[in-house]
C-alpha cells in the first residue's frame, strides 16, 4: 500500500535526519521561495512572482470577503490568514524562478509548528515524493496536468503532516485523502490561474495532513488500487521502484532536478468524440447567469424544491455524525471562522467552511439523490455552495432556487459531455464533475456576469478532482464537501478578477482531456434552457449506493412474501456489471464500507424491512445475524441487466425456489419517490434531531424561493440533540 509505504519511509527519515549536507542545499532551496516583499504602498519590489496584484487581491477577496485589507506586506499578509490562505498566497508569491516542488513544499510549511532543521527535512521530503511521483507520471493523460497539480498535494501533504507531528497512520491517511485532491490543468498554463497551481496543491496537501491528524481516513489504497488515482491517469504501475534510494538519492536537490519531470506541455491524444460545440463552459456560463425562476416551468421549480429540501434533511440528520465532527474539528483546527453558518452545526465559520461542513454532511450518509443518467449526485455540492453563497451575498430564497437549478443543470450536462468513460476511469463524477455544478449554483447566487461565470467554471474545472477508489471511506465525503467549497471559492475568485484559458473545458490540455477518454458538447447543450434534466434526479430511499437499490427492494419483496432468514438456504441475485464495481464489498468491516456491499444491503432489506442510515451503522455492519446472511448471498452479473433492475432467485431449505424481478427500483427515473415519500425521508432524518420542528423545516425549505432571507432555514435547522431510535424507510408498497 504506497501510502503507508510513503508514510513510513518519511517518518522514518524524518526521526533521523536527512543529514547536513542535504539539509543546507534544501534551506537554500527554500530561501529562493521567500513570497515577494511589498512596500508600505503595495507595489511589489521583485521583479517576478507568478500572481500579480489582481491575483492576490482575488485571494483576499476569497478567503476575507470583500472587505480584506488592502495593502500590506507580503509577511503580514500571508501570516495573517488561515493555513490553506497562507498556503495559496505564499505560493502566489514566491519567485517563479524556483522550482516548483519547491514553491510547493514552502507553501505547505507556512504556519506549520515545525522550525529549524525538523522543518526543512520536512520539505526536503516531501519535495522529493512530489519530484519523484511528476517524474513517474509520463503518459498522455497525466499530461493533461500541471506537474504541481498533478501530485503535487501528496507532497504537500507529507511536509505539512511531517512538520505538524503526524504519527505513521495519520500521515498515511494524509497522503491518502491528498491522492483525491488533485488540480490543474496544462490549459491554463500561463495563465493568472495557473499561477495559482502549486498554492491550490498545497493548500490541499496542508488540508489533507490537518484531516489526517483529525483522524479522518482515506482508501489505503487510493494510489494504486483498481479504481485509484493511477489508474485514472492510466498508469497504474507507476509507482514501482518509486521509493528506490530514497533518502540517500536526492534528485530533487539536481539543478535541475533529474531525472526530468517530463515536458508534459504537448496536447495528448484526442478523446474520442466530436469537437462540437465551441467553449461548453462560456455557454453554460451564460445560460447560468441569465436563468431566474420565472424562466422555469413548474415542473423544473418542483423538482429544485425537492432536491433542496431532501438534502437540507440530510444536512440535519448527520450535523453531528462522527465524520462530519472531525472535519469540523479540522477546520476549527485550521482557524476557519467567520459569520456564516452550516445547517445544524452551532458554530461560525468562514462561507467555505460552511459549504464544506454542509456538502459533507449531506453526502456522508450516502442518501441524497441521483442524476441516474451520469452518476452525478447533484444536490449536495450544490445546495451547499448555493447556501453559503446566499449568506455571503444576503441572497432571496429565490435567487438560491435559481442557483440550485442551474448548478444541477451545468453539472448533469457536463456529466454527459464526459460520458461514462469518466466513471469509468476511476474518477468520482460528484467529487470533479459537482466541483462545476457548485459553481455554477454560486455564481448565480452571487449575481456573477455571463463572463465571470465563466471563469468560475473554468477554476472550478481546474480543482475537479475525486476518485472512486475511496467508496467506503470518509474522503468519499469529502470529495463532495470540497466540491461545494471549491466551488464557491471558484465563484469568489472569478468575481474578485482571477482568470483562466478560453475553452477551459474543451481546448488541449483542458478538463477533457484530464478526465475522460471521451467528449460530446453536443449531446450537452442539447435543450439547454428549454429541456430540464434536473425533472430527472432521481431520490434515494435507501441509504446506500443507488446501483444496490433494485435488490433492496427484492428483498423487502421477499420479506413481504413470508420468508425469513432462516427459511433462506441461498440468494442468487443478477445484477448489471457495474454493481458488483461499486457494490462489490463482500465483509465490510464499519458502516461506512457496508454502504457499498450488496451482500449488506439485501441482507437488511430482509432482515429490517429498510435501509436508512441506522442499517449501515458500525453496530448493523457487524452484526452476527447480518453477517451470517450476507453469506449466503452470491451475486452475478448480466449486462443486458437495466441498471434500474435485478431479478433475484431465493432457494429455501424445504428446497423450494422463488423468483423476484424488480423491474425499476423505488426512486428511479420511472418509478421515482412521490412528494409524500419524501417527506416521509425528511421526518425520518430530522425527527429524531428537530422533533416537531421537522415539519417546519419541511415546509420552509418546500417553498424557499419565497423567503426574502435564507436565516429561517438556518433557524430552524438547529442545532439539536438527536432522540435515540432506530427509525427505517418503507419500501415499495
Amino acid at each position: 500500500m504506497i501510502a503507508s509505504q510513503f508514510a513510513t519511509v518519511a517518518l522514518r527519515l524524518h526521526t533521523e535526519g536527512v543529514g547536513a549536507e542535504a539539509r543546507a542545499a534544501a534551506s537554500a532551496a527554500l530561501a529562493a521561495c521567500r513570497p515577494t516583499e511589498r512596500t508600505a504602498g503595495g507595489a511589489a519590489t521583485a521583479a517576478v512572482t507568478t500572481a500579480d496584484a489582481t491575483v492576490d487581491a482575488a485571494i483576499r477577496a476569497a478567503a476575507f470577503g470583500d472587505t480584506a485589507a488592502g495593502d500590506d506586506t507580503a509577511g503580514d499578509a500571508v501570516a495573517a490568514a488561515d493555513p490553506l490562505t497562507r498556503a495559496l498566497r505564499h505560493a502566489a508569491r514566491s519567485p517563479s524562478a524556483a522550482p516548483w516542488p519547491w514553491r510547493l513544499v514552502a507553501a505547505a510549511l507556512a504556519g506549520q509548528p515545525a522550525q529549524g532543521d525538523r522543518a526543512v527535512d520536512a520539505a526536503l521530503i516531501g519535495a522529493e515524493i512530489a519530484h519523484r511521483l511528476a517524474v513517474a507520471l509520463r503518459g498522455p493523460v497525466a499530461a493533461a496536468w500541471d506537474a504541481p497539480g498533478r501530485v503535487g498535494a501528496i507532497g504537500a501533504a507529507v511536509t505539512a503532516g511531517l512538520a505538524g507531528g503526524a504519527d505513521t497512520g495519520q500521515l498515511a491517511s494524509a497522503v491518502a485523502i491528498s491522492a483525491s485532491l488533485t488540480c490543474g490543468h496544462r490549459v491554463h498554463a500561463g495563465t493568472p490561474l495557473g499561477g495559482l497551481h502549486a498554492g491550490f496543491a498545497a493548500a490541499a496537501g496542508v488540508l489533507a495532513a490537518t484531516l489526517g491528524r483529525q483522524g479522518v481516513t482515506g482508501s489505503p489504497t487510493a494510489l494504486e488500487g483498481p479504481r485509484g488515482l493511477l489508474n485514472a491517469y492510466g498508469e497504474r504501475d507507476a509507482a514501482a521502484g518509486l521509493l528506490d534510494g530514497f533518502g540517500t538519492v536526492w534528485y530533487v536537490l539536481d539543478a535541475p532536478p533529474t531525472p526530468p519531470v517530463p515536458d508534459s506541455g504537448q496536447a495528448p491524444a484526442n478523446p474520442t468524440g466530436p469537437d462540437g460545440a465551441a467553449d461548453l463552459a462560456d455557454q453554460f456560463a451564460r445560460f447560468a447567469s441569465a436563468l431566474s425562476l420565472a424562466d422555469l416551468p413548474e415542473a423544473a421549480r418542483h423538482a429544485g424544491r425537492r432536491t433542496l429540501a431532501n438534502v437540507v434533511g440530510l444536512a440535519v440528520d448527520a450535523a453531528r455524525h462522527p465524520a462530519v465532527e472531525l472535519v469540523a474539528a479540522t477546520l476549527r483546527e485550521l482557524g476557519l471562522h467567520g459569520n456564516a453558518r452550516a445547517l445544524g452545526r452551532p458554530e461560525r465559520v468562514s462561507p467555505y467552511a460552511a459549504a464544506l461542513l454542509m456538502g459533507y454532511a449531506m453526502h456522508v450518509e450516502d442518501f441524497d439523490d441521483t442524476h441516474l443518467r451520469t452518476v452525478l449526485h447533484p444536490g449536495a455540492p450544490v445546495v451547499a455552495a448555493a447556501l453559503a453563497a446566499a449568506q455571503v451575498a444576503r441572497a432571496s430564497g429565490a435567487e438560491v432556487l435559481a442557483g440550485v437549478v442551474a448548478g444541477v443543470e451545468v453539472g448533469s450536462r457536463l456529466g454527459i459531455a464526459l460520458g461514462p468513460g469518466h466513471f469509468d476511469r476511476g474518477w468520482h463524477v460528484t467529487g470533479t464533475v459537482g466541483h462545476v455544478a457548485a459553481a455554477a449554483a454560486a455564481a448565480r447566487v452571487l449575481r456573477l456576469t455571463a463572463a465571470q461565470t465563466a471563469q468560475a467554471l473554468a477554476i472550478a474545472g481546474d480543482l475537479a478532482s475525486g476518485v472512486t477508489e475511496q467508496l467506503g471511506s470518509m474522503t468519499k465525503a469529502l470529495h463532495v464537501g470540497r466540491s461545494a467549497a471549491d466551488g464557491l471559492q471558484a465563484a469568489l475568485l472569478a468575481r474578485a478578477g482571477l482568470t483562466g484559458a478560453p475553452d477551459p473545458f474543451g481546448a488541449a490540455g483542458g478538463l477533457r482531456w484530464a478526465l475522460s477518454p471521451g467528449y460530446d458538447p453536443d449531446a450537452a447543450v442539447a435543450g439547454l434552457g428549454s429541456a430540464w434534466e434536473i425533472e430527472d434526479n432521481a431520490f434515494k430511499p435507501y441509504s446506500c449506493g443507488i446501483v444496490s437499490h433494485p435488490v433492496i427492494d427484492a428483498a423487502i419483496a421477499v420479506r413481504a412474501a413470508g420468508l425469513t432468514a432462516a427459511d433462506i438456504d441461498r440468494v442468487v441475485a443478477t445484477v448489471r456489471p457495474v454493481v458488483l464495481e461499486v457494490m462489490g464489498v463482500a465483509a465490510p468491516r464499519d458502516g461506512l464500507q457496508s454502504k457499498f456491499s450488496v451482500y449488506h444491503c439485501f441482507a437488511v432489506g430482509l432482515l429490517d424491512g429498510g435501509a436508512g442510515p441506522a442499517q449501515y451503522s458500525d453496530a448493523r455492519a457487524t452484526d452476527p445475524a447480518v453477517v451470517e446472511l450476507r453469506r449466503r448471498v452470491e451475486a452475478r452479473t448480466d449486462p443486458q441487466m437495466p441498471k434500474d433492475a435485478c431479478r433475484v432467485e431465493v432457494l429455501d431449505r424445504a428446497g423450494g425456489r422463488h423468483e423476484f424481478v424488480i423491474e425499476h427500483a423505488t426512486g428511479s427515473v420511472a418509478a421515482p419517490m412521490t412528494d409524500a415519500q419524501l417527506a416521509d425521508k425528511f421526518r425520518l432524518l430530522a425527527a429524531p434531531v428537530l422533533g416537531g420542528r421537522a415539519e417546519q423545516l419541511w415546509r420552509a425549505a418546500m417553498t424557499l424561493d419565497a423567503a426574502e432571507r435564507v436565516d429561517d432555514l438556518f433557524t430552524l435547522a438547529g442545532p439539536a440533540e438527536r432522540v435515540d431510535g432506530l427509525f427505517t424507510l418503507a419500501g415499495p408498497a
